[in-house]
């Protein structure tokens, strides 16, 4: 075998076709990361603030925040419906190709007994969605028309 002057690495594929390693000088920059992660936060915040924006015009829906802020925030919304089980929201979601879940998700005692505040019994689930820079406008719309979608929503 020849040696180059690059290091090389076989493919995880075991094809025989070579990969070469990312030299030391082509690692961004401090602010170039810094950048990177606003731009994606940016994105994430816009996804969130519509899904948001929906189901806090519902009065059925209870959004589970903190300080009612959609800046900062990581791109996870917690939901539940007044008159729609969780774990049905979730599976039908789901027959939809929409991933979510329904769980109490550790929630601690003090969620716990704001949900029995509102009425609800202190097991009720949550609805997560989570989000990522990746999710299209498209992929938003849609999870906003299979909730409405839902007898009784």
């Amino acid at each position: 075998p020849s040696i180059s002057s690059k290091k090389e690495q076989r493919s995880h594929e075991s094809t025989g076709e070579t990969n070469l390693c990312v030299e030391p000088t082509a690692l961004l920059a401090p602010e170039q990361v810094r950048s990177a992660y606003l731009r994606i936060g940016l994105l994430e915040q816009g996804i969130c603030a519509r899904i948001i924006e929906m189901l806090r015009k519902s009065p059925r829906v209870v959004v589970i925040e903190t300080g009612g802020c959609i800046t900062n925030r990581i791109p996870i919304v917690s939901f539940f419906h007044r008159h729609i089980d969780s774990d049905t929201i979730a599976r039908v979601c789901l027959e939809n190709n929409i991933v979510c879940r329904s769980d109490t998700f550790l929630a601690g005692t003090e969620l716990m007994s704001q949900l029995a505040a509102l009425g609800l019994n202190g097991n009720t689930h949550i609805v997560r969605l989570s989000f990522a820079h990746y999710n299209t406008k498209h992929e938003t719309e849609r999870v906003l028309s299979v909730l409405k979608a839902i007898e009784g929503w």
